[in-house]
């Protein structure tokens, strides 16, 4: 069962130390990942299988090697859960994270209040 506020600290704990394994370690091989900076990476905005999950973070990591995030709030849902995150840049991020019966992130999509 995931509790949720430690799911949550331990996925922005990792992003804040840039540690790409960690938060890669709560992914299912065959996680699906929306979000609309995907589009730059592949053309439906869609990042499908851990692999390209690894590639796709990594170049993040890469161009935003100062990227600090802070949690605002944590919702729980049924193998669910969504991330309300703020940026170094004082940009919002609410992310949705869907877990198969391991607890595993299966299906995740990212809604930001602004792109730039």
């Amino acid at each position: 069962m995931i509790l949720a506020d430690r799911w949550a600290d331990k996925w922005i704990d990792a992003w804040n130390r840039r540690d790409l394994e960690a938060p890669l370690a709560l992914y299912a091989p065959a996680v699906e990942m929306r979000s609309p900076f995907a589009k730059v990476y592949a053309v439906d905005g869609m990042v499908c299988g851990i692999e390209s999950l690894r590639d796709y973070w990594g170049e993040a990591m890469r161009r935003m090697p100062r990227l600090r995030l802070e949690k605002r709030a944590v919702y729980s849902g049924h193998l669910a859960l969504t991330l309300h995150y703020e940026d170094d840049s004082g940009r919002n991020c609410v992310e949705t994270f869907l877990f198969d019966k391991e607890d595993r992130v299966v299906f995740e999509t990212a809604c930001y209040d602004r792109l730039r």
